[in-house]
């Protein structure tokens, strides 16, 4: 009998198979409510799971909708990985963002959204100009397979970006682009609404890539590249890192299909380094340094998995 597929085979995910022998709920401390392996509501762990600590390049926000489920939410996962470097908001009780907006970007899909190389350049919004050919109704910037890349060529996509004369330079965690970034934690829909509050439309918007996500709840009638709030945080955070710092060939060679990227054409040659790299160093070359942001997420789709199919054994620990 084969063991249990894992989500992400390749990546360099501290090992959770302790988190299948955790028999008895416990009592949180803030809630006191009895949860099983973490309490949803308030980002504690079960005392008896050992969780990695992530040391993050720039703080998070995660703005959630009321409505929306804890139990069914991954944000929680980013808080008990990220502790200070996190804080989740339930809308509309929410930052003043206008006052931070310099040093703060959003992730949200909107006309004038740009991917995070551009933010690197010192793009903050797109400057439209009669919608670039698209047909009426669609938009740069918009979830569609369409793209700017595709619409115009890359000598007229100089045109498109405000500010994107700067030089390239070396970064530290003392001259980043930005300081903060905003997710918003919510249905599609409801995030339009969330979208539309004046604190939140102060700051810049920037796309990710699309992958294929491996959230066992997908929205209905939604594509396949809808991100769940943790991953969305990952892929952002690897984008980032490869932008400022590069990415090790051994971790694109290996670990990156494990993403099923929709495409790599965003990461350059330049920005492969050959040299072996140390896994825990912040600032070198993307090895896998934030991969443990989805330690809880592949526990929970193994575990989920593992009630799909229940002949098949968990998975072991990589070292037995």
């Amino acid at each position: 009998m084969r063991n249990f597929e894992k989500p992400y085979p390749s990546l360099n995910i501290a090992d959770y198979s302790h988190i299948f022998k955790v028999n008895e709920r416990f009592k949180c401390d803030s809630c006191k409510k009895n949860r099983k392996f973490f309490c949803y509501s308030c980002s504690i762990p079960h005392p008896e799971i050992t969780v990695p600590n992530i040391k993050l390049p720039f703080k998070i926000d995660i703005v959630k909708h009321r409505q929306e489920s804890d139990g069914k939410s991954t944000s929680c996962h980013a808080k008990m990985l990220a502790g200070s470097q996190v804080n989740i908001y339930e809308y509309p009780n929410i930052p003043d963002y206008e006052e931070e907006k310099e040093d703060c970007v959003l992730i949200f899909v909107s006309p004038k959204a740009v991917d995070v190389k551009s933010l690197f350049k010192g793009c903050r919004k797109l400057e439209l100009k009669e919608n670039y050919g698209l047909e009426k109704g669609y938009r740069i910037g918009t979830l569609l397979t369409k793209n700017l890349k595709e619409i115009v060529d890359e000598e007229k996509q100089q045109e498109v970006f405000l500010n994107s004369n700067k030089s390239e330079e070396v970064y530290t965690l003392d001259n980043l682009p930005f300081k903060k970034v905003v997710f918003i934690d919510s249905t599609w829909k409801q995030c339009r609404g969330i979208y539309q509050d004046q604190r939140i439309q102060a700051l810049s918007t920037v796309i990710i890539q699309n992958r294929i996500t491996k959230f066992w709840r997908k929205q209905k009638g939604a594509p396949n590249w809808f991100l769940s709030t943790i991953e969305a945080i990952h892929q952002f955070t690897l984008e980032f890192h490869v932008n400022a710092w590069g990415i090790s060939k051994s971790y694109y060679d290996k670990c990156l299909k494990d993403f099923q990227l929709l495409n790599t054409d965003w990461i350059p040659e330049d920005k492969i380094i050959s040299h072996d790299t140390q896994q825990n160093e912040l600032t070198t070359p993307y090895n896998g340094q934030h991969d443990n942001l989805l330690f809880f997420f592949s526990f929970v789709h193994s575990l989920i998995h593992s009630l799909d199919n229940p002949n098949q054994p968990l998975p072991k620990n990589n070292n037995e």
